[in-house]
């Protein structure tokens, strides 16, 4: 297993077709596609190796979380990924979370697999 990783979706159909794909790719997945606040418990409780989040669909759902978790001191450094969105997703997203990477979804694994490696080390 590559590591532990809670995915922020908010269309449940993309959400575990995205998830079958990171679980092939030796990730340990769970999935938060309808309550952000939910979603944010779950990442205090399993503390997840990365969070990504999608920026294609309700960016500002993913901001907010991503802003919720940032903001506390027991998740704020954790590594954030965000995938897709817009150009305007992404600046807003970048001020409100500093230290974020972004991604596209074809380069999703591969960025990934940073994290993956950091981990082994």
């Amino acid at each position: 297993m590559k590591g532990t990783l809670i995915l922020f979706q908010w269309q449940a159909e993309a959400a575990h077709q995205r998830a079958e794909a990171l679980a092939a790719a030796g990730w340990s997945v769970s999935i938060e596609a309808e309550d952000g606040g939910r979603g944010c418990k779950l990442v205090r409780d399993e503390l997840p190796t990365v969070i990504v989040f999608d920026l294609a669909h309700r960016a500002s759902h993913s901001r907010i979380s991503a802003d919720a978790l940032h903001s506390s001191k027991a998740t704020r450094n954790l590594p954030m990924v965000f995938v897709d969105g817009s150009d305007e997703a992404i600046s807003k997203t970048r001020e409100r979370v500093p230290g974020a990477l972004f991604t596209t979804s074809a380069e999703l694994l591969e960025t990934l697999e940073q994290f993956a490696q950091m981990q082994q080390v």
